[in-house]
C-alpha cells in the first residue's frame, strides 16, 4: 500500500467557477450510456479511486497502487494482512 490520499479534502478542493449561464439539459439515456457516478463510494470492498468520496465520513479514500484505492479509517504503506 501506498497509502497516498486520493482526491482533496473539501477545504482544499478548488471552488467551482461561477454560474454564467444554466446548464443545458441532459441528453436521454441510451443504451450504451455508462451508469452514473454515485455520489459516494459505497464501503471498503469497493474502487475510490474514481470517486474518492466515502460514504463513511469517518473513512478516508487511500491508494493501494496506482489502479487501487478504498475508503480506510487509516492506512499504514506497507502489506497488509
Amino acid at each position: 500500500w501506498t497509502c497516498n490520499l486520493v482526491g482533496g479534502s473539501p477545504a482544499t478542493a478548488p471552488a467551482p467557477p461561477p454560474a454564467s449561464a444554466p446548464a443545458p439539459a441532459p441528453a436521454p439515456p441510451t443504451a450504451n450510456a455508462p451508469a452514473p457516478v454515485a455520489s459516494c463510494t459505497a464501503s471498503y470492498t469497493h474502487n475510490c479511486m474514481q470517486n474518492p468520496v466515502c460514504c463513511d465520513q469517518t473513512a478516508t479514500c487511500y491508494a493501494k497502487d496506482d489502479a487501487v484505492a478504498v475508503c480506510l479509517q487509516s492506512c499504514e504503506p506497507g502489506i497488509h494482512a
